[in-house]
């Protein structure tokens, strides 16, 4: 996206530009120009004026001049076939009409319209501006007689004035702040959320965060500043800041895009600027967990021995949390799904959005692992509640790093309620091992790390005699039967575990122990 006003400056006197998008990825802006939008392949989300649509192959988007539009591609084999175009070449034909809608399900010859407005503009024969234009027009004729139509409602005062102000926010990301855009608006803060939600499909916050993100990415490929000097210019405040805000939003879903690892973030915490931590010169440090971690709960209200004459009071928007069943003596487990290196707690359970449901368990369950699903294939949910209701156990399989960043227990609570009874890794992060725990889930870790590359998704699990394996506190022998129809073989898994992390384990979870 170049601004968020586009202008388009046309190469030929008709005012007809075409081309093709692959896998489209953008932020809402506008532009006094047409757009014809067709999709070759794939699937895309596309948002217009206030009406959020996904369109598949052989379907079409028509966005009117100074409507607010952007769109994400869900499949990586996504194509559009896009014309921008003057308004004057079709304003006869729609006399003063507009399509009640702007999306177009039937088959009007979009395609081939494309393909010969996109030959005349690059042959450039006698000619070709008429040509272009007639095609234009003529398709627009079969649309308008085929497609429902409506008056053309004049526009507000508004709706202009919010075009002006997605022009200051790209000229005045760093700066500008919620309360300067309600005013800028004239508008009530309440009422301003609401209006900007409806009027570009996402909130404020995340419209300047995405603003943010699209410009430093921009000066990144340019390369002519260093990351410390494009986070300050684009208004992250601190590495961690712009850390968090960068993975997954720049348009590619998996990308890794994390800019500091957490050494590099020291290294710059003690050297005052961003640099390798090798050039400290200081070794990297080999770095053990304590055999006993230090506990001050002297704070901790020791709850009542007879906890049942205690009355719970919920809203009703807030359920009981689910309770886990005791864990079985032997598991019969499906590697459900297999993650990457510094899978955090973000990307198991993702906050934004979806914490509206965080007191829904069954509802905030849907999107556990969102960032890994794949368009047109299950989600991690449906395939985890599938394994669990055919009486089977979920298996996680995690690289190294598992569970870093924030204490979510959301992101113990919602596996657990999905059916997942183990988690294997190369190593688990402390809080979140003890999250699991304390919902009845088994953290493992791997003797031999080399064993998670001979594991794979869909990989049957079996576990016998784990019950009795945890509680004398032995290496764990599990089988693995890969999907492939390879050989089966055995894999040795280690728990570090105390006595009373068994214990709660083996109840199916805390909640379970009276």
């Amino acid at each position: 996206m170049k601004a968020k006003r586009e202008i388009w400056n046309y190469h030929n006197k008709s005012g007809v530009w075409a081309g093709k998008y692959r896998n489209s990825h953008n932020l809402p802006h506008w532009h006094t120009d047409c757009e014809l939008l067709y999709v070759n392949s794939g699937t895309i989300d596309i948002f217009c004026g206030d009406l959020a649509m996904t369109l598949k192959q052989g379907q079409a988007c028509f966005v009117e001049p100074e409507t607010i539009h952007y769109m994400h591609a869900k499949s990586t084999d996504t194509v559009l076939s896009v014309i921008i175009f003057s308004y004057g070449i079709i304003e006869g034909v729609m006399g003063g009409k507009v399509l009640s809608s702007p999306r177009i399900d039937r088959d009007h010859g979009i395609g081939s319209v494309y393909n010969l407005v996109k030959a005349e503009l690059v042959g450039r024969q006698i000619c070709f501006e008429q040509m272009v234009c007639d095609a234009i027009r003529d398709l627009f004729i079969r649309i308008i007689r085929s497609e429902p139509t409506s008056d053309r409602k004049k526009e507000t005062s508004t709706s202009g004035q919010l075009r002006k102000l997605l022009d200051k926010i790209n000229d005045e990301y760093a700066d500008i702040t919620f309360d300067e855009a309600c005013r800028f608006m004239a508008l009530e803060p309440a009422y301003f959320s609401r209006y900007f939600r409806r009027n570009t499909g996402m909130s404020f916050s995340r419209y300047l965060t995405f603003t943010k993100v699209d410009n430093a990415v921009r000066l990144l490929q340019k390369g002519e500043l260093s990351v410390t000097e494009i986070a300050l210019f684009c208004g992250f405040d601190s590495i961690r800041t712009f850390n968090r805000n960068f993975p997954g939003r720049t348009g590619t879903k998996g990308d890794e895009s994390y800019l500091v690892s957490p050494e590099t973030a020291c290294a710059a915490a003690l050297a005052g600027v961003i640099l390798p931590p090798a050039k400290l010169g200081i070794p990297y440090p080999e770095i053990e967990n304590p055999e006993h971690f230090l506990i001050d709960d002297s704070m901790v209200i020791v709850p009542p021995e007879n906890g049942e004459s205690v009355e719970i009071i919920r809203k009703p928007t807030i359920g009981k949390p689910p309770v886990n069943t005791p864990l079985p003596d032997s598991i019969d487990g499906i590697a459900v799904i297999k993650t990457p290196d510094k899978t955090s707690t973000d990307d198991i359970m993702p906050a934004g959005i979806h914490l509206k449901h965080r007191s829904n368990i069954p509802e905030y369950a849907k999107v556990v692992f969102e960032r890994f699903n794949e368009p047109g294939k299950e989600t991690f949910a449906q395939r985890a509640a599938k394994v669990r209701d055919e009486g089977k156990h979920g298996v996680i399989i995690g690289r190294d790093s598992y569970g870093q960043g924030s204490s979510r227990e959301h992101a113990a609570i919602c596996p657990m309620y999905l059916g997942i009874k183990v988690l294997i890794a190369m190593a688990i992060e402390r809080i979140h091992a003890a999250n699991l725990v304390n919902f009845g889930i088994v953290p493992l870790t791997f003797a031999d790390k080399s064993d998670y590359d001979r594991i794979a998704e869909g990989d049957s699990i079996q576990i016998p005699q784990i019950r009795e394996a945890l509680t004398a506190g032995s290496q764990i022998c599990a089988t693995v039967i890969p999907r492939s129809g390879a050989a089966p073989f055995e894999i040795k898994l280690n728990a570090h575990l105390t006595e009373e992390d068994v214990n709660i384990i083996l109840a199916g979870g805390r909640l379970n122990l009276k």
